[in-house]
C-alpha cells in the first residue's frame, strides 16, 4: 500500500492518472484513478458497482482483450478503454497467444472506446502497429530492458509523433 500511495503522489504531481493492474481493492484503497482488468478478473459491471459504492463515480476501468469478440464484449460492458494484444511475443506474458497486427485493424474498425495495442511492441515494430490502426501503445520491455531508459522512451515517443498521420 505504501508503494502504491507513493506512486500515486508522483503521478498526481505530474497530472498523470494512475491505473492499477488487476487489483480493484488496492486501486480503491489507495485512491488510484482506475483499474485495469484481465479476462479472469472481476467483471466490469461489478468493478463499476464497487467503485461507485466506494464513492468513486469518476473511476477508469480498462480491460485486456485478445480477440475482436472480447473487445466488443468489453465495450458493451462499459469499459472506458481496452488493451488489445499481445500483438507480438512478449517476455512479460510468454504463455499468451500472439494475436498479431491484424486484430488492431479489426478493433479499429469496430470499437468506439479508446484502445491500446500491447505486447512485444518496440522501436523496430511500432511503425507497423501504428500503420495497422493503433493510436495508442503500451510498452514495457522496450523501455525497462533498455540500457538507456530515457533514450529508449524518447525514441519511441518520436516514432509515435512522426507516425501520427497513419
Amino acid at each position: 500500500m505504501t508503494l502504491g500511495k507513493g506512486v500515486l503522489g508522483i503521478t498526481r504531481k505530474h497530472g498523470i492518472p494512475l491505473v492499477i493492474n488487476d487489483s480493484l481493492d488496492i486501486a480503491l484503497i489507495i485512491g488510484a484513478d482506475g483499474v485495469h482488468l484481465g479476462q479472469d478478473d472481476i467483471s466490469i459491471k461489478d468493478a463499476r458497482r464497487l467503485s461507485v459504492t466506494a464513492g468513486r463515480r469518476e473511476f477508469i476501468i480498462g480491460k485486456s482483450t485478445h480477440s475482436l469478440k472480447q473487445a466488443m464484449d468489453a465495450q458493451r460492458e462499459g469499459a472506458d478503454y481496452i488493451g488489445v494484444g499481445p500483438i507480438f511475443p512478449s517476455k512479460v506474458k510468454p504463455d499468451y497467444t500472439v494475436v498479431g497486427a491484424g486484430l488492431i485493424k479489426q478493433v479499429e474498425e469496430k470499437i468506439r472506446v479508446p484502445f491500446f495495442a500491447i505486447g512485444g511492441i518496440n522501436q523496430n515494430n511500432i511503425e507497423n502497429v501504428l500503420k495497422a490502426g493503433a493510436r495508442r501503445v503500451a510498452v514495457s520491455g522496450a523501455v525497462c530492458e533498455a540500457e538507456d531508459v530515457q533514450k529508449a522512451t524518447r525514441r519511441l515517443k518520436e516514432k509515435l509523433k512522426s507516425t501520427r498521420s497513419y
